[in-house]
Parts: structure tokens; sequence; C-alpha cells
């Protein structure tokens, strides 16, 4: 067998010097098997996505800045461009995922965009400095970007057999996460942020939601259960 192609959650006896590398347990106690770029819940299979690419190194090393042109046009188009393999539709498909790991796999997409995007400014201060009304604005864009996207990959999808993908989200739920992560993850770098982050916090506070927040998004925004991700050097 090709070590390569295949994972386990348990290890084999030592007669077949097989050993499971791809298990990877939180600090919330869920075992995932790792494969093919996902971690599959041991328990339920439900299936998350696997960021443990990024924790060898710091995650400024895994992006590429143009340093030419539109600045800001092109983080604008970044932002896009982080999310896109974010949406696909394995991660919210509530045939396959409960609501809170939906929800849950929308926060961690935002998370690691979130971080680039600190990455992203702190390489381009060198040479450019925006404004924090214009960074809200395309950070609102993106969020946008993601609720379209996802909804537009799950409609598009066709199957002969069912059950058909299914999805269902609350209006504004995606802005929700999306601003929740932003505010988590600039926030431990909120020197450099503190006015943005007076922004983004204060559209948290006025966010509709924000009111009546189900036991779903509490969990989704849960710190413990996006552990591997705060391991990243950002």
């Amino acid at each position: 067998m090709n070590e390569s192609k295949f994972g386990m959650n348990f290890d084999v006896a030592n007669t077949y010097r097989i050993v499971s590398k791809r298990v990877h347990v939180g600090k919330d106690g869920v075992s995932f098997l790792r494969w093919a770029g996902l971690l599959i819940n041991c328990q339920t299979l439900e299936i998350q996505a696997d960021y443990t690419k990024y924790l060898n190194n710091h995650l400024s090393s895994s992006l590429t800045v143009s340093w030419q042109g539109k600045p800001g046009h092109n983080l604008k188009e970044k932002l896009c461009d982080y999310l896109r393999p974010k949406c696909h539709p394995i991660f919210y498909d509530m045939n396959i995922n409960t609501a809170a790991v939906v929800r849950l796999n929308i926060f961690q997409g935002f998370l690691i965009c979130a971080m680039k995007f600190h990455c992203y400014i702190c390489q381009l201060s060198y040479i450019c400095k925006f404004s924090r009304n214009f960074l809200l604005k395309i950070i609102l864009r993106s969020l946008r970007y993601m609720d379209v996207l996802i909804k537009n990959k799950m409609s598009s999808i066709q199957l002969d057999s069912l059950p058909r993908p299914s999805l269902q989200l609350a209006d504004r739920e995606v802005e929700w996460l999306g601003l929740n992560a932003y505010v988590q993850v600039l926030t431990r770098k909120q020197a450099r942020h503190t006015r943005l982050l007076s922004l983004l916090k204060s559209r948290l506070l006025a966010h509709r939601l924000s009111e009546c927040i189900s036991s779903d998004c509490i969990y989704a925004v849960d710190v413990s259960h996006s552990s591997l991700l705060w391991e990243i050097k950002y």
C-alpha cells in the first residue's frame, strides 16, 4: 500500500510497521483524520478544512504581495482570492455537517483570511498606508463575496440522486461570522489596527444578529474549536 494515499485514526500492529501520523486532536478534545486537505471527524465523519500546512512557517511566507500598480485594488482582490478555495460545498452541506460545523467552517475561512490580511498590510506598510474606512469597506466587500459564492456553489450542484445538498443560513449570518473572525484576529495585533478594530467592533455590536446569537454561532466562534488556527504564526 502507498502510505501517502491512505490514512487511519488508529495504529496498526507493529508487525505491519504502519503507524498513523494523520490524526490531529484539537484543544476541545475532538479527533480528526487528516486526508487530502480535509479534517475528517473520527466520530461523526463531519468535514472541516485542514490548516496544518501553515503550522511550520510564518503565514507571511505563503503570500505574494503586489507592490506595483494599485496596491489598494490588489489587496481588495486578494481578500476574495483567499476566500475562494474555502467555498467548496463539502464544507457547507448539512447532509454532511451539522449547522454548528457549517458555521465553524465559514468562521475558520474568515480567520485564515483575516490573518493573511494582517500579514499583507504589514508588508505593504513600507510603501503605503490605507485609511481605516477603506480597509473596512474592502473587508465588508469580501464578507459579502463569501456569502454569495457559498450560496451559488451550493445551488449549482447537479445530482441525479438524493439527497440534494442542503444549506440553511440566516440573513447576514455569514457577515456576522466574518466580523467576529476579523475582530478576534486583529485584537491580537491591536497595536497596528486600533482604529480599524474600533470600526469593526462598532459594526459587530450594531449587527442585528448580535441581539440574539444562536447556539450554532456561539459554537462556531468559540476559540477552543479553532485551536489549530491559533497556533499559526502571523
